[in-house]
């Protein structure tokens, strides 16, 4: 299924098919996500509240934090936020992942017992942090055939050229799937969001249930922001968020 371009961000049009949550990925429309301005914008765009914002400091690893409603905070060492929602509350709660080339990914629970978001460079591909989210939401309670899940915007294998060692490891992983590891004009490229959307699968998440729109935030820099083809004056952060609110 195709991402839905909006005025300033994007939507997966499978997350967007459950009228629980509210979502979206910014665009450089909306300006560096780093700023705290920006992310107050993007949010009430999405009618969420910026105080219900909770983020984490990614550090390119696998580790997941398991949350529930509460007020908006900064997690600590972590790349991936399961939140376990509790509707009796009443309490708006989103959620959010910052990008700029590193996949992405948003997860919905279509019973509405749990969101989830996770950032995946090539460090947390290789070691799998979506396996980590699919089990701590089955952890909490969360049926595997009912997570869907969007794979964002993020820099294609066209513009991500690694060293050999590096598309090596993937290749001993997964095999010689072209469509993981491939040379271009002699040099060595990756698509960590295939990985991704492979690795998804290998879990038991069907297909049918993933939204893997083919993007690249360095061919498409126009349109979002790349760490690869920014320079120090252009480069910003996008955000990937999914949350919940009540009337």
């Amino acid at each position: 299924m195709p991402l839905i371009m909006g005025s300033s961000y994007v939507q997966s049009s499978l997350i967007g098919s459950f009228p629980k949550f509210t979502h979206g990925y910014s665009t450089r429309a909306l300006g560096d996500m780093r700023l705290t301005h920006n992310r107050k914008g993007f949010l009430q765009t999405l009618n969420l509240s910026p105080d219900s914002l909770v983020l984490s400091e990614q550090i390119h690893g696998d580790r997941v934090e398991i949350i529930d409603n509460t007020n908006s905070r900064l997690l600590s060492s972590a790349d991936a936020i399961v939140a376990r929602l509790d509707h009796n509350t009443h309490k708006p709660l989103s959620i959010g992942v910052r990008i700029a080339d590193c996949v992405p990914l948003i997860f919905a629970d279509k019973k509405g017992k749990a969101i989830a978001v996770a950032h995946a460079g090539w460090k947390g591909t290789c070691k799998k942090i979506t396996h980590n989210v699919i089990t701590s939401l089955v952890s909490i309670g969360v049926k595997t055939d009912d997570i869907y899940v969007s794979i964002g915007p993020h820099i294609g294998m066209c513009c991500y050229s690694v060293l050999e060692d590096r598309a090596k490891q993937f290749i001993k992983e997964y095999g010689n799937d072209p469509n993981v590891a491939s040379q271009i004009e002699g040099l060595w490229h990756l698509d960590i969001g295939y990985v991704n959307l492979l690795q998804l699968e290998r879990d038991g998440i069907s297909r049918e249930h993933i939204d893997a729109a083919v993007t690249c935030t360095s061919c498409q820099h126009n349109l979002y922001y790349s760490f690869r083809k920014g320079s120090k004056e252009t480069f910003g952060e996008m955000l990937g968020v999914i949350g919940v609110r009540y009337e």
